[in-house]
């Protein structure tokens, strides 16, 4: 159950917290681009366009809660199954 919840836990807390990253980035890439599209002149706003690194956000996403299913599995107590004895 902990290593489900583990997973489940940190795959969306790190989807989410890669699109919230990127959403500061991509919002201030679009005016330029919307100016550009409709004709009218774009302004020279002194920004570098933004890239963002995608192997690394896949990386993260992908090993991070990798990384914490295993923590769980490993660290989760183990069933114990009682054995009676015929007396």
């Amino acid at each position: 159950m902990a290593f489900w919840q583990a997973v489940v836990i940190a795959g969306i807390g790190t989807l989410l917290g890669a699109a919230i990253g990127l959403l500061p980035s991509l919002a201030l890439a679009i005016p330029p681009q919307l100016a550009a599209a409709s004709g009218t002149p774009v302004p020279a706003s002194g920004l570098p366009d933004f890239a963002p690194p995608w192997l690394q956000l896949g990386l993260t996403a992908a090993a991070l809660p990798l990384l914490i299913a295993i923590g769980s599995w490993l660290t989760a107590g183990r069933r114990r199954i009682a054995v009676r004895r015929a007396a």
